[in-house]
């Protein structure tokens, strides 16, 4: 999967849009705001040392924490996307995006091996 990726910088806060059409007919796209000390943005919380993650497919949301492991159910989850190919796709992009390591669910795994 080849990503795209733009990177806008103003008073130290990154934002990275990323692209990626990996084959299946879809253009999945993430924008990530941060990293920041401390982002706060009202009713959709506060992190210290995280990023902002909308993904484009629902348009959802969520203030990812900016280390550890990326687990697939965590994004599936708070971005509450079902499509397991999505969720996926989406994952490996927010690891990227953010430096971080990843797991994906067994099944995928092995077919990577």
């Amino acid at each position: 999967m080849e990503a795209i990726s733009k990177v806008i910088t103003e008073d130290n806060l990154l934002v990275r849009t990323i692209a990626a059409e990996p084959g299946d007919g879809t253009r999945y796209q993430i924008v990530v705001i941060g990293p920041s000390d401390f982002l706060s943005l009202g009713s959709l919380g506060t992190v210290h040392d995280g990023y902002l993650v909308t993904e484009s497919i629902s348009g959802r949301s969520y203030l990812f924490a900016g280390h550890g492991l990326l687990h697939w159910d965590y994004v599936a989850e708070h971005l509450r996307i079902s499509n397991m190919r999505t969720v996926i796709v989406l994952t490996q992009m927010m690891a990227d995006a953010l430096g971080r390591p990843y797991a994906l669910p067994q099944h995928v795994e092995a077919q990577n091996a």
